[in-house]
């Protein structure tokens, strides 16, 4: 097996465990398994995001990079982060919200499946003279990207435990 072959493997199967395949932590599909309307919306504290706001978060972004991953160039974005937490549809339903997030993350899981190798390896933002300036390669993004994720699971699985507490 060469080192690209092996570094694609381990990025899908981070993906996945991310994604949908429990390993030492819930993934993603299992921390918004169940949730309600009012568990949705729930307000933990003046400096935490709602589940609303994490969910509108990771489809901005997973949605962002995953045009990019198949060549399209995205809409300018010329905002903050912050921005990205904000809710562009306040009537949609979790579970309309939470299927939009799936969708995505369904579609780059094929995308990194059907993926070669040597992608991996191609700068992330398509520039084709590589020897000029530093190279960001999909690699690097993708390891950067699942972390992301990882990260506001976390948040996600806190927020749930609070809301639990806070009702019982």
């Amino acid at each position: 097996m060469n080192i690209n072959s092996g570094r694609k493997q381990i990025l899908l199967q981070n993906f996945i465990i991310n994604y949908s395949e429990e390993n030492w932590y819930k993934p993603l599909t299992e921390a918004l398994k169940d949730i309600s309307e009012e568990e949705f919306d729930f307000k933990a504290g003046n400096d935490i995001n709602t589940l609303r706001q994490l969910v509108f978060h990771l489809i901005f972004w997973n949605e962002r990079w995953l045009l990019r991953f198949k060549g399209i160039t995205p809409e300018p974005f010329a905002k903050d982060n912050d921005a990205t937490f904000e809710v562009s549809d306040i009537n949609e339903s979790s579970q309309a919200a939470i299927k939009k997030l799936f969708d995505v993350m369904e579609d780059w899981l094929n995308e990194l499946k059907n993926s070669s190798d040597e992608k991996f390896d191609e700068d992330r933002l398509g520039r084709k003279d590589l020897s000029a300036e530093k190279t960001e390669p999909w690699w690097d993004n993708m390891i950067n990207l699942n972390a992301h994720n990882s990260y506001h699971i976390g948040q996600i699985m806190l927020i749930r435990k609070l809301y639990k507490s806070k009702n019982k």
